[in-house]
């Protein structure tokens, strides 16, 4: 009996008969492999009662309560609704033509059954080793599911999501995608969330105060989230201190233990005020204003990397030289494969 002919009940999914050692991707173009004693197999999806390839729980896009945001509680991992569930065989299913390769789901698998394939997103198919590693289990048993989801130890990332190119196709199809805002927008906060951090985006029309977004660190430092999709950056700018102020003010947050972020898709030219205005503020009031592109975002996430409160301050403190690569490569422990000044991703595009 093969174990992937599911019926069409959406009740179903599969538990390890014996937990495996190590989780290992060694390539972009292929699941990983659950490593035992004696053999490696590769991965397959066990058809996640929780989904966490589709949606994010509640607590991980919220925002504390005493910061009263207005949020999109959009719980879609996929920014671009490229990721339904296929009842037939009880896994994810992508359509091809609307998934910009972003890696996102990939990620966000706990077995490794994800992949990239040719920038798209691709479920692993299952082989005869993995039929024997695994039992079917009904909806009353997503418990134990859980707990071993839980016990499954971290991925190891012996090669990328994708190759570090990959970021080019990505972030050209943020620049040319319908409805732009509200896509990068989406992107932005969801890798944030896969990144190990608690991010709530703003809703639009929020009249309480205009800040995109609210990041909660590991450790329970906070700030707030200003996403720009176009090339105001000096109305970024503008706009995360205006939400540092309402913060410092209104809820009585100290205003050097905030930790802002301004997520572009492509850094400010260098002709721009931005980085003149950026190193005014920081040497007038104090404040370092960290800012980062999406796809700087996506190298780290790709390799498998966290955002830590570390990292963020290592990132202000690089902007004086009007590049961000040395940092992403000093945490990846190795040169990116990137032009130079290619669409602003690591340094000005001009």
């Amino acid at each position: 009996m093969n174990l992937f002919q599911h019926s069409s009940s959406q009740g179903q999914g599969f538990v390890f008969k014996q937990l495996p050692i190590s989780v290992k991707r060694h390539t972009s173009q292929a699941p990983c492999t659950w490593g035992y004693e004696r053999e490696e197999v590769r991965a397959a999806c066990i058809s996640c009662f929780s989904q966490p390839c589709r949606k994010f729980s509640p607590a991980e896009i919220s925002a504390p309560p005493e910061i009263d945001l207005v949020r999109d509680f959009n719980p879609d991992v996929c920014p671009v609704d490229a990721i339904t569930w296929c009842s037939e065989t009880n896994t994810p299913k992508i359509d091809q033509d609307q998934c910009i390769g972003c890696g996102l789901c990939v990620a966000r698998c706990p077995v490794g059954a994800m992949y990239l394939s040719d920038g798209k997103a691709t479920v692993g198919p299952p082989d005869a080793l993995v039929e024997s590693k695994l039992t079917r289990v009904d909806e009353a048993q997503a418990g134990t599911q859980d707990n071993q989801l839980k016990r499954l130890p971290k991925v190891q990332y012996l090669a990328p999501i994708d190759d570090d190119a990959a970021v080019l196709s990505v972030t050209l199809k943020l620049t040319s995608i319908s409805d732009q805002s509200k896509v990068v927008a989406r992107v932005t906060r969801n890798v944030l969330v896969a990144l190990g951090l608690r991010a709530a985006l703003g809703r639009e029309g929020n009249v309480h105060h205009r800040m995109d977004g609210f990041l909660t660190w590991r450790g329970g430092a906070g700030g707030p989230l200003e996403i720009e999709a176009g090339q105001d950056s000096l109305e970024a700018l503008r706009a995360i201190l205006d939400s540092l102020a309402v913060l410092h003010s209104q809820f009585s947050w100290p205003l050097l233990e905030l930790k802002p972020l301004i997520v572009y898709v492509s850094l400010p030219t260098e002709r721009q005020e931005y980085w003149l205005v950026n190193r005014d503020i920081h040497r007038i009031l104090g404040l370092r204003i960290p800012s980062v592109t999406v796809g700087a975002l996506l190298l780290l996430l790709w390799s498998g990397e966290e955002l830590s409160l570390e990292t963020l301050d290592k990132i202000a403190e690089s902007l004086g030289a009007k590049t961000i690569r040395q940092i992403i490569a000093d945490i990846l422990e190795r040169e990116i494969d990137l032009p130079m000044k290619a669409f602003g991703i690591l340094e000005p595009a001009r």
